[in-house]
């Protein structure tokens, strides 16, 4: 146990570490105008708005929903940076015991975690209301617990679980829609065949 919480210590500090040098380097802040900076984080706030104060907005249309309340439950640009932060640090965090777990391999697991923090475009997704973060996240947990679970890939709360992650994804972003109907349609039918 005490090997474990030394390389959790190392991960997060160099993860932590990194963020923040790079945080610092891009000399921007966290402020409304970053945050809600594109066109997509614009309609995700206008649909918050129209879940949390009825302000009429075209964008119901096209943006799901899972995003858009996440935003107006979190309210306030410093958690909504602070949330995203957590999650691009738990998302480094999964992908080195995925990869620790599917190797043994302290290296194997240091370098992929190097590989997904040293991505400069997720860093600075962290200071935009968008769902990139979020959903590379998501994928995280998913990779994670398929590993460290697969001796129970038979057992139907294994593909339960993976169902409801592939829901958050879906409602967070529609693309993860033919994965889920493929999980649902083709892969679960067989655990009730059974």
């Amino acid at each position: 146990m005490e090997e474990k919480n030394k390389h959790y210590y190392i991960l997060n500090f160099i993860t932590i570490g990194f963020y923040f040098l790079i945080f610092f380097s891009l000399k921007i802040g966290i402020n409304h105008d970053v945050m809600f900076h594109t066109l997509d984080s614009q309609t995700y706030l206008e649909v918050a708005n129209w879940l949390g104060k009825g302000v009429e907005t075209q964008s119901t249309s096209i943006r799901p929903i899972f995003y858009p309340l996440l935003l107006l439950l979190l309210s306030n640009i410093y958690i909504i940076w602070f949330f995203q932060f957590i999650v691009w640090v738990l998302t480094s965090n999964l992908t080195f015991w995925s990869v620790y777990k599917l190797t043994k391999r302290n290296d194997l697991a240091y370098l992929s975690t190097l590989i997904i923090i040293s991505n400069l475009t997720l860093i600075a997704l962290t200071l935009h209301a968008l769902t990139e973060v979020l959903v590379t996240f998501l994928l995280s947990l998913l990779i994670y617990f398929i590993v460290k679970n697969i001796e129970r890939a038979k057992d139907l709360s294994f593909i339960h679980i993976c169902i409801l992650i592939l829901i958050i994804l879906t409602i967070t972003k529609p693309v993860f829609l033919i994965p889920l109907l493929i999980t649902l349609f083709l892969i679960l039918p067989v655990f009730y065949l059974k």
